[in-house]
C-alpha cells in the first residue's frame, strides 16, 4: 500500500498549533508556607487578611503552627505576608499589592487558606475581607470579623463577638456571652452559658440551650429561642418577616409582653393577664413576675410555649 507523504509545511504547521495549545494552558502550581511561632498559653493570636479562608483550632501544643496554602504560585508577588512574635501575642498580616480584577480576587478568596493550631488557652482576633472563618476548642475569647463568608464557632470558653456581612453564623457550646451579627444569613446557636445578642438582616435565628438573657432580632425570617431550664433572665425576640416563638421553663418568674401585627398571639403558660386580652397582643406575669420577656413580630404569629 502506497503511503501518502505529508508535506513538510503541514508537519510544521501542526507542530506549531500543538505547541500553541500546550503553552496556552497555564501551569498549575501549589503554594505552601509553614511557620511555627512561640505563644504561651493565655496569649492572643491575631490574624488579619485582605482575603482567604481562616481555620483555627486549639490543641495541647505550647506554640502556634501556621500553614498557608493556595492553588497558585504567585501569592508572594501579589501579597505582603508578615509574622510578628511579641511577648504575649502573635500577629499575622496579609496585605494585597496593587489593584486586582474581581475574578482574581474571588479565586484567591476561595483558594487561599490559613490553617492554624494554637494553645487551647488562647484568645483569638480574626479578620478577613474575603472568606469564611472557623474556630474551635478555644478556652479564651474570640473576636471574629469577615466581609465575605460564613462564621462557624465550636467549643469557645470565653466571650464571643462574631460579625459577617456575607454569610451565616453557627455557634455551638459557648461558655460565656455572645454577640452575633450578620447582614446576609441565618444565625444558629446551640448551648450558650451566658447572654446572647443575635441580629440578622437576611435570615432566621434559632437559639437552643440558652442559660442567660436573649436579645434576637431579624428582618428576614423567624426567631425561635429555647431558654434553658431554670433560666428566668428574660429578653427580647422580634422579627419583621416571620414567626417568633419562645420556649420557657414554667417554674421561672417573668413579666410577659407579646404582640403581632401580622398574626395571632398564643401563650401556653399559666400567666396572670394584665389589662385586656386581644388576638394580637397580651401582657401578663408568670409566677408573680420578674425580668421582662418581650415577643414581637410584624410578619407572623407570636407564641410562648412550655419548655
Amino acid at each position: 500500500m502506497k503511503k501518502t507523504k505529508i508535506p513538510n509545511w503541514t508537519r510544521l504547521a501542526t507542530g506549531v498549533a500543538v505547541a500553541a495549545l500546550i503553552f496556552a494552558v497555564p501551569a498549575l502550581a501549589d503554594y505552601r508556607l509553614e511557620k511555627t511561632m512561640e505563644l504561651a498559653p493565655g496569649g492572643v493570636f491575631d490574624l488579619s487578611a485582605h482575603t482567604g479562608r481562616i481555620s483555627v483550632r486549639g490543641t495541647d501544643r505550647s506554640n502556634v503552627r501556621i500553614v498557608v496554602t493556595a492553588d497558585r504560585d504567585d501569592i508572594e508577588d501579589r501579597f505582603d505576608l508578615t509574622f510578628e512574635e511579641l511577648s504575649d501575642r502573635v500577629e499575622v498580616r496579609l496585605r494585597k499589592r496593587g489593584h486586582w480584577s474581581r475574578s482574581w480576587w474571588t479565586r484567591t478568596r476561595d483558594n487561599l487558606h490559613f490553617d492554624v493550631e494554637v494553645p487551647r488557652r488562647t484568645s483569638l482576633e480574626l479578620d478577613t475581607s474575603g472568606g469564611p472563618i472557623s474556630a474551635r476548642d478555644i478556652e479564651g475569647t474570640a473576636d471574629v470579623d469577615t466581609s465575605g463568608g460564613r462564621i462557624e464557632l465550636d467549643n469557645i470558653g470565653g466571650r464571643v463577638r462574631a460579625d459577617t456581612s456575607g454569610g451565616s453564623i453557627s455557634a455551638n457550646n459557648l461558655g460565656s456571652d455572645a454577640v452575633l451579627d450578620t447582614s446576609g444569613g441565618s444565625i444558629s446557636v446551640e448551648s450558650v452559658a451566658g447572654d446572647v445578642s443575635a441580629d440578622t438582616s437576611g435570615g432566621s435565628i434559632q437559639i437552643r440551650g440558652a442559660a442567660g438573657r436573649i436579645e434576637a432580632d431579624t428582618s428576614g425570617g423567624s426567631v425561635t429561642a429555647y431558654f434553658e431550664a431554670g433560666n428566668g433572665a428574660g429578653g427580647s425576640l422580634s422579627s419583621s418577616g416571620g414567626r417568633v416563638t419562645a420556649y420557657v421553663d414554667p417554674a421561672v418568674a417573668l413579666d410577659i409582653e407579646a404582640s403581632s401585627s401580622g398574626g395571632g398571639v398564643r401563650v401556653d403558660l399559666p400567666i396572670t393577664v394584665r389589662g385586656k386580652i386581644s388576638r394580637n397582643s397580651i401582657r401578663g406575669t408568670l409566677n408573680g413576675g420578674g425580668p421582662l420577656l418581650s415577643l414581637h413580630t410584624s410578619g407572623g404569629g407570636a407564641s410562648l410555649k412550655e419548655l
